[in-house]
C-alpha cells in the first residue's frame, strides 16, 4: 500500500472537513508534503496511517480506496464514532506539515 497516497487522501479529506477548497495547485502541494513526510519515515506519521488503515479495514471499506480521494458518504461515519480516529487524522496532518517544514 502506498503510504504517501494514503497520507494525501487523508489530508484532502481533513481539509474538506475544514472547508478548504483543494484546487490543482494545492493538490500538488499536498502530494509533495505527504510524500516528503512518508519518505522521512516519521514514526508518528506511520502510526497515524496504521490507525487509519485499521479503522478503514474494520469498517469494511474497499482496501485500495484508502489511497484514493475518500468518498465522504462512506468515510464520515468512521470518524463520527471515534474521537481517537479523528485525533489520528489530525496527528497525521500536523506531522506531515511539521516534518516537511523542518
Amino acid at each position: 500500500m502506498n503510504h504517501a497516497a494514503i497520507a494525501s487522501a487523508a489530508m484532502r479529506y481533513r481539509m474538506g472537513n475544514l472547508g478548504v477548497a483543494v484546487d490543482d495547485r494545492l493538490s500538488e502541494e499536498i502530494d509533495r508534503v505527504a510524500r516528503d513526510a512518508v519518505c522521512r519515515a516519521d514514526p508518528d506519521t506511520d502510526r497515524a496511517i496504521r490507525i487509519l488503515g485499521t479503522a478503514w479495514t474494520r469498517a469494511g471499506l474497499e482496501p485500495d480506496a484508502i489511497a484514493r480521494p475518500w468518498d465522504r458518504s462512506l468515510v464520515d461515519g468512521i470518524f463520527d464514532d471515534s474521537p481517537r480516529l479523528l485525533d489520528a487524522l489530525d496527528k497525521l496532518s500536523s506531522r506531515i506539515t511539521c516534518v516537511t517544514i523542518s
